[in-house]
């Protein structure tokens, strides 16, 4: 893929970059051209005597794309055939002629059209209203402001107790949309309906529409993807439940999914009884926004303009002085002002894969698996469909149905994880069905935590996975006692699948291959095309140095308070330090192999070829290239023994021929030439920040000390220099090393010199980290070449002894 630079690359790709004078924004966008939205409610909210025209010009001012407006039934027909036009006549005018696009949400019925008798005049009611009568006034709104609004949603969240009274009714729903889609295309047969917006952990919900005959009489279904408590990341706003209606989606007959609520409240709320701060929400927003759109949702809309009440502060303003004070704008409004002037007319191309891959478990070998105590399917090797090797777990199910119906396999020994990964998956040829894939992992302290990894897809191979090193609910504790949260090390102790929605029954086969971990730190890159450019929306939740490949020599860095900067490629590459805050970096990628027509299938990667050596050490045999360059390189001071054999991993997705050695992995790409045939990875700085270490926080060196490199602003310590410039990788031929060449294998240093316990014989020795190594000063070899020696990160990485 064309992002392998990214922790691999063989010439260090580290960058400097500077601050200057911000130039202007790259994209200065007019109202109306941005994917991203807010819900502003000013008809309905707002106070009319304030006038329109300073809430209006404000969210014209962010290049919103989008803003949703309730068209209140109760308010607008009071009475039957009496009409109230003119606060919304203000109101929707005012919005119209900013050029923001407007979403109409027809809901609320008056008390007169419903049947409960409890409804009291000139309130609203949330009672299933008269179909007949609904549709009536549907046809009324529309045939007023059709040159005003196109876009019309039936109701809100009729799934939710609280807007569909006395409790949800699919059936009564149905019927509503049935009546109203008819109503609304006679008075404009331009209009576009969009369903509700649900809340898609109520996937039955969706289901029942259908199955009640209303899958045509909408023509986008709306979502409100709501994750709080959760961050967007654990909360798998993208790739947990919006893929699972994805999904089902596809099995009723595809449709357009549109988000048009979510949020985070800056206090106590219905769903997060302590909320987050005001710097969270803004960095939320950007993030969930992006992964939506990356995950096919075409517009985004966000819950709220500004809060009006003391609890559910999910507004971009505070309530400050009241419903007309505009005055106090949180951060998250400066955020969603930069998202909608970056990614305006911009469209999302996929996610970018920031992390290293390793495969822990790849099915050839299938052992032993038991399965618990629900006789509901069977786990064997098969390999009629795979993603690599011969073979892939093939796990048949059957659900009875009638309640939560799941089946558990457990391997036996347990699958070691080796290090402390930020994520975990495992690639999935799915049936269609949408039922959750789980894992459950056990770790130091004996706990047993379970992660939804996502929902089962259309046929066709999905990677599935979730991070791992945030705390679990209480409920997803399958036994054991401690903190919620994954100690490392750990194992995989089961692999579950459960039937969603629990009332769902049936039977069918998904096939499992290539359990990976993504080690490393926890970063995350959504990209956008708009015209020659690239816009990468990039963060990392903890904090992580990233290199992003690049065919721009300078590039545009734009904060999520819209401030610019310019940054400079080193070596065809961006150095990034990033944090929690989104950032935007538009350039130009490196461009992707033409498409050729039909191509056949890419061969499965060849073993190495030549002379082997086995080393009675470790057992293992090198052969060929790998052993050529092992030889050339540095043989066992640098890459040490092997300890594992030569075979196909999938690393970013791609199946490659590769050998762990003490040291490092190294791997063959022929269709590199020579040196860059064989890759390394970084695994320096990968162990360092699976220890939680960001290598930013480290004090800095004096730029006047020999060996400084302002890149990582970190000198080679004094005992390390000689080691250092007296090995590398051989690149011209030539007897010697480079400083280029010396750069190549040991990468920039991360850190001073530090005293460090060494995690292989629990000495403590003096330590310096680099991306690709980590030094250790042996003092009691004083006098031999041994003195200077490097981590085993291969070891600590795989766990191999």
């Amino acid at each position: 893929m064309q992002f392998r630079l990214l922790s691999r690359v063989l010439i260090v790709v580290t960058l400097a970059t500077w601050s200057m004078p911000a130039p202007a924004l790259t994209q200065q966008a007019a109202p109306g051209q941005s994917d991203f939205g807010v819900n502003t409610h000013l008809a309905s909210r707002y106070p009319v005597q304030a006038g329109f025209d300073a809430p209006v010009d404000l969210v014209a001012g962010t290049s919103a794309g989008w803003v949703r407006e309730d068209f209140q039934w109760y308010w607008l027909e009071p009475e039957p055939g009496r009409f109230d036009w003119a606060i919304y006549d203000r109101a929707i005018s005012r919005l119209a002629v900013s050029g923001v696009n407007i979403i109409g949400v027809l809901n609320t019925a008056p008390a007169w059209a419903t049947p409960f008798g409890g409804d009291v005049a000139g309130r609203p009611s949330y009672y299933a209203p008269d179909p007949a009568a609904f549709a009536r006034f549907a046809a009324a709104v529309v045939t007023r402001y059709r040159d005003r609004v196109r876009f019309w949603q039936v109701w809100n969240e009729p799934e939710n107790a609280r807007y569909w009274q006395p409790q949800p009714d699919p059936a009564a729903y149905a019927a509503l949309l049935r009546a109203a889609y008819p109503a609304i295309k006679a008075a404009d047969p331009n209009a576009v309906v969009l369903s509700a917006g649900i809340v898609p952990t109520n996937i039955g919900f969706i289901r029942a529409i259908a199955e009640q005959g209303a899958w045509g009489s909408f023509d986008i279904l709306a979502l409100h993807p709501y994750v709080d408590p959760f961050s967007p990341e654990n909360g798998q706003i993208g790739t947990g439940d919006v893929s699972a209606v994805k999904t089902l989606v596809d099995s009723l007959g595809r449709k357009p999914i549109w988000a048009t609520e979510f949020g985070w409240s800056t206090g106590p709320a219905d769903r997060d009884p302590r909320g987050v701060d005001e710097e969270t929400q803004a960095n939320f927003l950007v993030r969930a926004a992006a992964l939506l759109r990356a995950a096919g949702v075409e517009k985004v809309i966000w819950y709220t303009l500004k809060d009006t009440e003391p609890r559910n502060l999910y507004g971009l303003l505070r309530s400050a002085g009241g419903p007309a004070d505009l005055s106090q704008p949180k951060p998250s409004l400066a955020a969603f002002r930069t998202l909608n002037r970056q990614l305006s007319s911009a469209t999302p191309t996929g996610m970018i894969d920031l992390g290293a891959r390793q495969v822990v478990f790849d099915f050839e070998n299938f052992g032993t698996w038991r399965r618990g105590d629900q006789p509901n399917g069977s786990f064997s090797a098969d390999g009629s469909q795979r993603l690599s090797g011969n073979a892939a777990g093939r796990l048949d199910y059957n659900f009875p149905g009638g309640g939560n119906d799941f089946v558990v396999f457990t391997p036996r020994p347990a699958i070691t994880i080796p290090g402390a990964p930020g994520q975990i998956g495992v690639w999935v040829y799915g049936d269609g069905s949408g039922h959750a894939l789980k894992v459950w992992l056990r770790d130091a302290g004996g706990e047993t935590l379970q992660f939804r990894l996502g929902f089962v897809s259309t046929p066709g191979w999905s990677f599935l996975s979730t991070p791992i090193n945030a705390p679990v609910e209480p409920y997803n504790r399958i036994s054991g006692s401690g903190n919620l949260r994954l100690d490392f090390p750990a194992t995989l102790v089961a692999i579950v699948l459960d039937d969603e929605p629990d009332a769902s029954s049936g039977a069918g086969s998904i096939w499992l291959d290539d359990l990976t971990v993504l080690s490393g730190p926890e970063a995350y890159g959504v990209r956008f095309a708009r015209g020659g450019d690239t816009i990468d929306v990039l963060w990392s939740p903890g904090g992580a140095f990233v290199n992003l490949p690049t065919a721009a020599p300078v590039g545009t860095i734009v904060d999520r308070w819209g401030g610019a900067s310019q940054i400079e490629a080193v070596n065809g590459a961006y150095g990034l330090n990033l944090g929690p805050s989104p950032i935007f970096v538009t350039h130009r990628a490196v461009a992707a192999p033409a498409p050729q027509p039909t191509p056949p299938p890419a061969p499965a990667p060849q073993p190495s070829t030549g002379p082997c050596r086995q080393f009675p050490e470790t057992g293992f045999t090198v052969c060929g290239r790998l052993l050529e360059y092992w030889e050339r390189n540095g043989g066992l001071p640098v890459f040490g023994f092997p300890i594992g054999p030569e075979e196909d991993m999938v690393i970013e997705g791609r199946t490659v021929r590769a050998q762990w050695f003490e040291r490092n992995r190294l791997e063959l790409h022929p269709q590199n030439a020579p040196p860059y045939d064989v890759l390394l990875g970084r695994l320096g700085a990968e162990r360092l920040e699976a220890s939680g270490r960001d290598w930013s926080d480290f004090p800095k060196a004096d730029p006047r000390t020999p060996m400084y490199f302002a890149q990582t602003g970190q000198a080679i310590a004094a005992e390390f220099r000689q080691y250092w410039s007296s090995h590398g990788l051989n690149l011209d031929g030539r007897p010697g090393y480079t400083f280029e060449e010396s750069l190549a294998l040991f990468g920039l240093p991360l850190t001073p010199p530090l005293m460090e316990v060494n995690p292989t014989d629990g000495k403590m020795y003096l330590t310096q980290h680099f991306e690709r190594a980590r030094f250790e000063y042996h003092p009691e070899n004083r006098g031999t070449p041994y003195v200077v020696l490097l981590g085993l990160l291969g070891r600590e990485t795989t766990g191999r002894r």
